[in-house]
């Protein structure tokens, strides 16, 4: 039998819990109807993002910008004469580029632009010396001057008109992933390139290289039809097959300071995390993406994560990602008790916990006479995973117990205090 016993024991409970994961994200205030196609961030925080409509633009389309975290949005297309926007970069004196159907440059922050190419657009990439770099199907092409001038890159033999992603790492190396899942790399802003993959035509294996990434250390990782990722750790040099998420596409690759890796798989495919350099990787399940896909990523330098949708939504992760705790998101399957750790402990240790539906749950330790102890915790959670660190000072060295109960699911388990 269990009994409850009381003394003058003090005992203190944190509890640290990862969020469920239908609080992931929240939905800022904006902008639009049209789907989001690109979202840039700049050195002051100012969030950018644009819609690609193609034939179908109206009032609502073109670029807005945030000045408040995406609480507030106006819409910024002053001299913007096609709508249609593919692209965004910024460079480091914060003039923002936009492709569409050309080439467009504002230097005030979005309040005017002016069109400074006619004859290509695309996907933008801007390298440490401002040179700024236009792929698509057009082929490729560089500008040194802020995009006053524009010369098109030498042509690579089958790859010039099938241009489908862009990337460039910390030493200014330029990469490009084709629509037939090679990936080149130049280390001259595109004189000279050379094959880095060789994707040797095996149809449908991997196919287009939907996205490029490079993280804080030049480990680059390829997004591809059908499913398939790939990173390289040595500049281009060798790659590895990582996570495979077919039947789904991997649209779109974002990675955060601290370099946790994002990726976007479409509708049903969902987002993804990985915090172990693209070894593994966990879905982020939250009832705001549900029937919507992810098309653009971007991190502000708070580290918050903002996602665009194919339904005109700008979602704001509700933390900074500021560590791997934030990230673990994922709903649990199961009820489980967890070992807790340290164990043998001294003093305090923690006890986590998975419970897979909104659920009245209890916690408490029992010594091995079936007393109760402590009684750690007893509401109403979510589904998620949680954390409580028992501090027990105050007891004697000894076995407990400790057990939860949640809805009709009771676990119990053995800890052991060692002073």
């Amino acid at each position: 039998m269990i009994k409850n016993i009381s003394c003058n024991i003090l005992i203190f409970i944190v509890i640290t819990t990862t969020l469920p994961a239908q609080e992931f994200w929240e939905q800022t205030n904006g902008p639009y109807s049209n789907g989001i196609q690109a979202i840039v961030v700049n050195s002051k925080g100012y969030l950018f993002v644009a819609g690609a409509d193609g034939n179908f633009a109206t009032s609502d389309s073109g670029i807005y910008c945030s000045t408040d975290n995406g609480d507030t949005w106006v819409q910024i297309n002053n001299g913007l004469t096609s709508r249609d926007v593919q692209s965004l970069a910024v460079n480091s004196s914060d003039h923002l580029f936009a492709a569409a159907n050309g080439i467009y440059r504002s230097i005030d922050n979005g309040n005017s632009w002016i069109k400074i190419s006619d004859n290509h657009s695309g996907t933008l990439a801007i390298n440490s010396e401002n040179y700024i770099f236009s792929a698509s199907s057009c082929g490729i092409y560089r500008s040194t001057d802020d995009g006053n001038t524009w010369v098109e890159i030498p042509y690579i033999q089958n790859v010039a008109n099938d241009v489908s992603s862009i990337a460039i790492d910390s030493n200014d190396n330029l990469f490009i992933g084709t629509a037939w899942g090679d990936i080149y790399r130049s280390t001259d802003n595109g004189d000279t390139w050379t094959l880095s993959y060789d994707w040797q035509g095996i149809i449908f294996e991997y196919y287009r290289v939907f996205t490029l990434a490079v993280n804080s250390r030049d480990h680059i990782f390829a997004g591809y039809e059908y499913g398939h990722l790939r990173r390289s750790t040595d500049h281009g040099e060798t790659w590895q097959g990582l996570f495979n998420f077919y039947p789904y596409f991997v649209w779109k690759i974002e990675i955060d300071s601290n370099d946790n890796l994002f990726a976007t798989t479409g509708s049903e495919g969902g987002i993804y995390y990985s915090t172990d350099n693209g070894e593994t990787w966990n879905q982020i399940v939250d009832s705001l993406t549900t029937n919507v896909y992810v098309s653009a990523f971007a991190v502000d330098s708070k580290n918050h994560l903002f996602a665009g949708t194919n339904k005109g939504i700008v979602l704001r992760s509700r933390k900074p990602i500021t560590s791997t705790q934030n990230l673990k998101y994922t709903i649990p399957t199961s009820y489980e008790l967890d070992q807790n750790y340290p164990n043998p402990f001294n003093t305090s240790t923690t006890i986590a916990f998975s419970i897979p539906n909104n659920s009245e749950v209890a916690l408490a330790v029992y010594d091995h006479l079936g007393r109760e102890v402590s009684h750690l915790l007893n509401k109403r959670l979510s589904a998620g995973r949680y954390e409580v660190k028992w501090m027990a000072a105050a007891l004697p060295s000894g076995l407990y117990f400790y057990r939860l109960k949640a809805g009709s699911i009771v676990k119990t388990k053995k800890l052991l205090l060692l002073k």
